[in-house]
């Protein structure tokens, strides 16, 4: 009985994280959002606590702890606090998942693959009702779903998490039902139009090659990879694709100008000084860097070289541990994305990076 009731406890608190990861990718009630993920991952917290009696932090956590409190410390000279509480919340809750995650048994891995092609399948059907509802307020403020507003769409980021899953379950055993979902993760790849989610894709399957593919392997990734290259081509034809990022330079010279940075969540008011500038003719205003990286040295100046140093370093874990080649691949992708996209604003994306690379630190 005792074996039955904690099956049922795991099965709801991944539904209740499944809940989590769809309201995260809705774009509403955010404030209630980041209340209800807190709440439940210091509930996951102490349940983990609880049933392995004791709690391991993974490598990098106390640094990624003095982080968040740079962060709260941010709020002195700020632009605009609202904007650096909003991100203060949106990692802390991160962090919460990562511990989990890192601390988690490791039959409870394939549960948690389940789990994110099922939000991935979810969002693909809501994604297509969306060019028929494309008026519904719900549409406009969901990053993943169609908006006729946007020359890209988010979806494509979120799938390539799942086309990593299953390229790498095809490499083990290729099932037939394997075929429609990948087809469908190609076609809203496609209709995405997001370069970002395309260099992550194959980012993610040069990580696959980590481990022992072999011949069919070996095929399957280099088969992806032509697919892939073959659909940025087209995404370039009908996008410019050079120049189209200019708030990387926007970020480096604010970081010249603002050395102590603008507060986290603030890059606006960076790209407001350099854009249709006298002297520094750049025609794009944005809210967001598209750099995880500048994000972090536009808000926090030169303390935001620490968050860079944090990434290196558990990156380089994960490529030199001995944890699952999968989850590795899904946290390079997500970071290779972060490089060049703004989706580490979505809580969705980002709680999904949290999570793979706790699994991608726990040792097998």
């Amino acid at each position: 009985m005792k074996l039955v009731h904690r099956m049922l406890l795991i099965y709801f608190c991944l539904y209740l994280f499944g809940l989590l990861l769809f309201w995260g990718g809705l774009g509403i009630y955010k404030d209630y959002l980041f209340i209800t993920a807190t709440v439940y991952g210091c509930f996951l917290i102490t349940l983990t606590w609880k049933v392995n009696h004791r709690l391991i932090f993974p490598k990098g956590f106390h640094l990624f702890v003095g982080i968040l409190l740079l962060l709260i410390l941010n709020l002195l000279w700020s632009v605009d606090k609202t904007n650096t509480i909003t991100y203060f919340k949106l990692l802390f809750t991160g962090c919460l998942f990562w511990l989990v995650s890192y601390n988690l048994r490791g039959s409870y891995k394939d549960k948690i693959t389940r789990l994110l092609i099922g939000i991935g399948i979810v969002f693909a059907i809501y994604f297509f009702l969306g060019l028929v509802f494309a008026d519904s307020p719900y549409v406009r403020w969901s990053p993943f779903f169609y908006n006729r507003a946007f020359n890209h769409f988010h979806i494509g980021d979120l799938w390539v998490v799942i086309l990593v899953i299953f390229v790498n379950l095809s490499i083990s055993k290729f099932r037939p039902w394997y075929a429609p979902i990948i087809l469908l993760g190609v076609i809203l790849l496609i209709i995405s139009l997001s370069r970002s989610a395309y260099v992550a894709l194959v980012a993610g399957a040069v990580i696959l090659t980590k481990r022992n593919i072999g011949k069919k392997g070996g095929i399957i990734i280099k088969g992806l990879i032509l697919i892939v290259i073959s659909i940025f081509i087209f995404a370039g034809l009908l996008k410019p694709t050079l120049l189209e990022r200019p708030y990387y330079i926007q970020a480096i010279m604010g970081f010249f100008k603002y050395p102590l940075g603008v507060g986290m969540g603030n890059f606006y008011q960076i790209s407001s000084i350099f854009t249709n500038n006298a002297w520094v003719g750049f025609p794009n205003l944005s809210t967001y860097a598209h750099n995880i990286i500048l994000e972090f040295i536009a808000g926090l100046g030169m303390f935001g070289l620490i968050f860079l140093y944090w990434l290196f370093r558990v990156t380089e874990g994960i490529w030199r541990g001995s944890g699952e080649v999968l989850y590795k691949a899904i946290f390079i992708a997500i970071t290779i994305n972060f490089m060049f996209d703004y989706t580490y604003v979505i809580p969705t994306i980002l709680w999904i990076w949290f999570v793979s690379l706790g699994l991608a630190q726990k040792e097998t």
